[in-house]
């Protein structure tokens, strides 16, 4: 399999997950907080990497430049945290829309 058609597949899949995970938000955000749902994501993802942690050790953490990790962490939260917002209170294809917008705004 050439690079390409793994770029493709792996293009496709994280679109389908993205979906999914869209979905899985705005299901849940009917009944529970975005910050409970953001914390069980987050979970399920350290689930998936503890594997990779348990095998490489406290080194994979190791920087020569932690304030810039910090500020890359917030960020992503709140990132996280307003996307999950969005999926929860604006109609789901304008928020769709929004995203669009991301590259401008990266």
């Amino acid at each position: 399999m050439t690079d390409n058609s793994k770029a493709v597949i792996l293009a496709v899949t994280f679109s389908f997950l993205f979906s999914i995970i869209i979905c899985v938000v705005r299901h849940l955000s009917q009944d529970f907080d975005v910050l409970f749902i953001a914390a069980v994501r987050n979970v399920f993802a350290l689930v998936f990497l503890l594997p990779i942690i348990i095998k490489k050790g406290a080194s994979i953490f190791y920087t020569n430049k932690i304030k810039l990790h910090i500020i890359r962490s917030v960020i992503g939260v709140v990132g996280m945290l307003t996307w999950f917002y969005v999926i929860a209170k604006v109609p789901l294809p304008e928020a769709v829309s929004i995203s669009f917008c991301a590259p401008i705004f990266t």
